[in-house]
């Protein structure tokens, strides 16, 4: 469906186009993702979330309150612009496996894609922030 692959037998549709007719980076920016091996990186939250969009801090706020991660960004003392991990950063966080799948969930709300895919975006999340979202 994300044109990872190809398919070796029929087709995929798209409002009844082969989605290979359709140009490659118009289709794939009509996608957001999460797949179970996401990744994050040596980056500060919001850069995190905004990655390769247009940096809108209110909106990195909002949706981190929504995926449930505000809690834990109000318990860090720089907020949206602590690090994640330690690698470049002292003072950076080392993301628990829930934490992760938030912030790449978050991720993939900032995108406002039309369709967003989820592959087990919760499986680390504890039960009570899994049945909210």
């Amino acid at each position: 469906m994300t044109r990872m692959y190809d398919p070796t037998e029929g087709e995929i549709l798209l409002d009844g186009v082969n989605i290979k007719t359709i140009d490659y980076e118009q289709y794939v920016s009509i996608f957001s993702s999460v797949f179970q091996g996401y990744r994050l990186f040596s980056f500060s939250i919001k850069d995190n979330v905004a990655f390769a969009q247009p940096m809108d801090e209110d909106k990195v706020r909002y949706i981190l309150e929504y995926v449930g991660f505000g809690e834990k960004l109000r318990s860090l003392q720089n907020g949206i612009d602590t690090s994640v991990f330690k690698n470049f950063d002292e003072a950076g966080f080392e993301p628990s496996g829930g934490d992760g799948q938030k912030l790449a969930l978050a991720r993939a709300l900032y995108k406002d894609a039309p369709i967003v895919l989820l592959d087990e975006p919760t499986a680390a999340m504890d039960p009570k922030a899994e049945y909210y979202r």
